[in-house]
């Protein structure tokens, strides 16, 4: 049993990272809403613009993934270090 529950484990892995890699920056969100079979394109936060798939915070820019191996250059480090485009950066910050 501990084998099986190891290799979905990696299983699940693999396929988050996959589809974190997707988010390229031109891909939307989709999804089945209205359960025909086909997929339409989302705007998930409700401002009227089909929101681009891995864009959580509705800015327009991919927050993680991008296929980039790095995920520092995504939304964490342009929370930690101020680059943030909804958030000027500070101009105490010696980074």
């Amino acid at each position: 049993h501990m084998r099986d529950m190891v290799r979905q484990s990696a299983l699940d892995y693999m396929q988050l990272i996959r589809i974190i890699r997707s988010w390229d920056g031109k891909r939307k969100w989709m999804l089945d809403l209205d359960g025909d079979g086909k997929a339409e394109e989302v705007d998930v936060d409700g401002d009227g613009v089909t929101d681009i798939a891995g864009d959580f915070d509705g800015d327009g820019i991919v927050d993680f993934g991008s296929g980039v191996a790095d995920l520092r250059d995504g939304w964490v480090a342009r929370r930690h270090h101020g680059d943030h485009p909804r958030r000027p950066r500070s101009p105490r910050s010696t980074r």
